[in-house]
């Protein structure tokens, strides 16, 4: 049951001899239950013929639709079969339900990572561009990404890796 919140109530009566029934106060217990998800996208789309010279967007979306703040929430892009052909011409950028995220993406290397958290209901877009060099014919750009996100007290929610 990812994303939901479990809820128990109970209530009891008695009633003494001779006396009014007793009703203590009803009794609920809570227990929110982590969902996260996790997907990326180019445009154009994956499977699509590009050309040297030509731009790639990637976008990376991570969601938060359970019912527990995620701490962390772990992001990561593997560039290294992209930044071998391709290079970058706008910096990846995180917003979270469409303003600046505090934390933004950092590039070392050939990798891509954000690490901040994610409140429930809130969604973390990164997206940044790439543009294929001039000698970039016949070659294929692939871009993995992976991500995990940790609630209260759990192991890690990790989403299967992502191939564009």
């Amino acid at each position: 049951a990812a994303g939901v919140l479990i809820e128990n109530k109970a209530n009891s009566s008695a009633t003494p001899p001779g006396l009014p029934p007793i009703a203590p106060p009803e009794v609920v217990t809570e227990h929110p239950t982590p969902k996260y998800e996790f997907t990326k996208s180019s445009n154009p789309t994956a499977g699509t013929a590009v050309n040297p010279g030509q731009t790639i967007e990637y976008t990376l979306t991570g969601t938060n639709s359970g019912k527990t703040v995620l701490d962390p929430v772990v992001i990561t892009d593997d560039l290294s079969k992209v930044l071998n052909n391709a290079k970058m011409t706008t910096a990846p950028v995180a917003k979270i339900n469409g303003a600046d995220a505090s934390v933004q993406p950092a590039v070392n290397g050939t990798e891509l990572s954000w690490n901040s958290k994610l409140k429930v209901g809130e969604t973390v877009v990164i997206t940044y561009t790439v543009t294929l060099n001039d000698d970039a014919a016949g070659v294929l750009i692939e871009n993995k990404a992976n991500s995990s996100a940790t609630p209260p007290g759990l192991p890690p929610i990790t989403p299967p890796e992502v191939v564009t």
